[in-house]
């Protein structure tokens, strides 16, 4: 029909069974993508849409309780929002209108078995920075990973305790070019904080999808190798900065151990395994244990 309904401007138009579209706007979206097919509230995820020919911009719409980094004009953008059911949709556009829509619902849950976080919280956006002032950045198969995050003038701190879930646990390295150690609760938790912007915590299948272009491929990658300080032969910046427990340090010089913002259970979560012979994607280990975080965009 020719319409003349101003919102939509005037022209001829067809009715989607949703909206009014000009036959000279692009096509709908294809399906859109995230970064993780579980979703935990608070924690900070990717969601986006193939190119779609013709397009200038994408348009999305999000709940109102939903936080977004990035430019909503873009293919992709981060969020994070409260535990509840969401309906995101995004349309294409270019100057003579809007596709029609592609829409995705999502289930958030609450992150269970952590403690909840201090009030005020033990450390803030001031204490947080990626080693080396985060140069050089890594990309590999379109994910970007940022230098070790470390934590700087904190004052005091809680210990990390065999068998603690607790939100507010980390521990200094012997060595600070190898950033800090951070329990899972942690990492899940003080996401925000630790990965700002942009930032977000990787999930497990962000570390897949880094290792073998698939974010379903769980197999290991033998041409990703860590390095340890002063060493050589490492890659994209991964540090066998070893790990933390109760009982004391070990692996330094040996083995990577990072975070990822995937549970793999209520006293689990999942991370990534980096040796001088090669990258694990899919490992897990109790969210007591201290591990390195890198932030990805």
């Amino acid at each position: 029909v020719y319409n003349t309904y101003e919102p939509t401007g005037a022209g001829i138009h067809f009715w989607d069974g949703d909206d009014w579209i000009k036959p000279c706007a692009p096509p709908a979206p294809e399906e859109i993508t995230f970064s993780s097919t579980s979703f935990l509230a608070g924690v900070k995820y990717a969601a986006g849409v193939a190119p779609v020919a013709g397009a200038t911009s994408y348009v999305w719409t999000l709940p109102p309780a939903f936080t977004v980094f990035g430019a909503s004009d873009g293919a992709t953008i981060t969020f994070s929002a409260p535990a509840g059911t969401y309906s995101i949709d995004v349309r294409a556009k270019n100057a003579c209108g809007e596709s029609s829509r592609r829409v995705s619902t999502q289930q958030i849950a609450a992150i269970t078995g952590c403690d909840a976080l201090p009030s005020p919280p033990l450390i803030t956006s001031a204490n947080v920075e990626f080693v080396n002032n985060n140069a050089p950045l890594y990309t590999r198969n379109t994910v970007t990973l940022s230098t070790p995050v470390r934590i700087i003038g904190k004052g005091s701190k809680a210990s990390i305790f065999s068998q603690s879930y607790s939100s507010v646990d980390y521990r200094d390295h012997p060595n600070p070019d190898y950033g800090s150690w951070f329990t899972w609760c942690m990492v899940a938790l003080y996401g925000d904080i630790l990965c700002p912007g942009e930032w977000r915590v990787p999930s497990r299948e962000d570390f897949c999808k880094y290792a073998n272009d698939d974010r379903t491929n769980t197999n290991d990658n033998s041409a990703i190798i860590g390095q340890a300080i002063g060493g050589s032969g490492g890659v994209d910046g991964w540090l066998l900065a070893g790990y933390a427990l109760n009982s004391g340090t070990g692996s330094i010089g040996t083995l990577g151990t990072y975070w990822s913002s995937t549970e793999h259970s209520s006293t689990t979560g999942y991370r990534v395994d980096v040796t001088s012979s090669g990258f694990s994607p899919s490992n897990y280990n109790g969210r007591y244990a201290g591990a390195s975080l890198r932030c990805v965009r």
